[in-house]
């Protein structure tokens, strides 16, 4: 019985080494570096420049951040991904975005730049100080926020929905969007009523 236990423990590692892929020819080479990704441009620009932000160079698809740590800041280099054809999306400066090339007003110009614009970042949306309820989160945008203990949970609305408003506690279709910004800091009355009851 003994002898047959030490045998299975033998024989075991070796079918398991057999199994584990080992890289072999060009598989065996070393990736590209993540920084070689990116074009010299981009690779080149001093954050000191242009301070805290986001930055894109006109139609691309590399944008880079700044961060400051004091007197010095950190640069972090990012691509947006490809979409579903297999084309790669690129940054729209106006929301923050990656999106298709003819979305975006920089690309369908052709505009090129020598210069880094400036990615529009909204203040991110908190639920601390806030009554339990529904918010919206933004004018005209099929995220709405719901705010439980001063904790955030994010919720889209439904195809073919495609914005929250706040006046209702809906989500509605894109044509009655009302095209001003909402007022965030009130929860829509029924349903944060509701909210409130259920605690």
């Amino acid at each position: 019985m003994n002898l047959i236990f030490v045998i299975v423990l033998v024989i075991w590692p070796l079918v398991t080494a057999d199994v584990l892929p080992i890289p072999l020819g060009d598989e065996a080479a070393s990736p590209t570096p993540y920084i070689e990704k990116f074009s010299d441009k981009i690779r080149n620009v001093s954050c000191s420049s242009y301070g805290e932000g986001a930055f894109v160079f006109g139609c691309s698809d590399e944008y880079f951040v700044c961060r400051a740590f004091g007197s010095v800041y950190l640069k972090y280099l990012m691509h947006c991904p490809y979409g579903i054809h297999g084309q790669r999306l690129m940054m729209n400066p106006k929301n923050d975005q990656c999106d298709y090339p003819y979305r975006i007003n920089v690309c369908v110009q052709a505009i090129d730049s020598t210069n880094a614009t400036k990615i529009f970042r909204k203040k991110p949306f908190s639920c601390r100080n806030r009554t339990d309820g529904y918010y919206a989160m933004d004018s005209c945008s099929h995220e709405y926020a719901q705010c439980i203990g001063g904790y955030l949970h994010v919720h889209l609305c439904p195809t073919p929905y495609e914005f929250y408003d706040l006046r209702t506690g809906t989500c509605e279709y894109k044509s009655k969007c009302p095209k001003t910004s909402p007022d965030a800091t009130n929860a829509s009355n029924s349903q944060s009523q509701d909210a409130e009851q259920v605690n």
